[in-house]
């Protein structure tokens, strides 16, 4: 993730024009799959190497959600379904070269979808949780593989149900992350609060 950000700034290059930018994105999303899914000798070992298919599995997610983070305030309602529509239509039809394109997409397009199908009228702008979103951010990779084996263990003996033990397991790593990023915030904002301040992008303000 930590390349993803690195590279944030062509984004802004890509995205100067709307449609051209949402054109663009859909169009890495489909290259990026494909590398991911290729046979090729050359490609198969640029993406098992060190953390390149971890990049590319996240890097729908990632373009997606910047495109539409870029253009929040521009797209409401309809319109941010349209554009989300013209993804799906494109790689529909490309699903029938490249099985599994559609289906990867859908999952990528999900949070997104979410945020315009579901009835919420006004997230509030006050909440404490953002200002530890870049401390969640930072934390949740290195603690991932560890903690979601350790988690899931304590529950399979109390639980003998998968789909109960991976819905749980999520929900208490995502509470563990948060009480080590509220713990990082606090200790950081005694001890040296313009750092803290740094590294929440300012959020350290009531």
């Amino acid at each position: 993730m930590f390349w993803l950000a690195v590279i944030s700034p062509v984004f802004l290059v890509l995205f100067s024009n709307r449609n051209i930018g949402w054109a663009m994105v859909i169009g890495l999303c489909i290259a990026v799959y494909i590398v991911g899914i290729s046979d090729d000798l050359f490609l198969s070992k640029i993406v098992a190497y060190g953390y390149v298919g971890n990049i590319l599995g996240y890097f729908q997610s990632y373009l997606i959600g910047s495109y539409y983070g870029y253009y929040s305030e521009q797209i409401e309602g309809a319109e941010g379904l349209k554009y989300i529509v013209v993804l799906f239509m494109v790689t529909l039809i490309i699903d029938v070269v490249y099985s599994g394109l559609f289906l990867r997409t859908i999952i990528r397009v999900l949070p997104i979808m979410m945020l315009y199908l579901l009835p919420i009228k006004m997230i509030p702008g006050n909440l404490k949780i953002f200002k530890f979103s870049f401390l969640i951010y930072a934390i949740h990779q290195p603690l991932m593989y560890d903690l979601k084996g350790k988690v899931y263990s304590l529950l399979q003996p109390v639980f003998h149900y998968a789909c109960i033990v991976n819905v749980l397991s999520k929900v208490m790593i995502l509470g563990i992350y948060l009480c080590i990023a509220c713990i990082i915030y606090y200790v950081l904002n005694r001890i040296s609060p313009s750092v803290l301040k740094i590294l929440t992008g300012g959020r350290t303000k009531n």
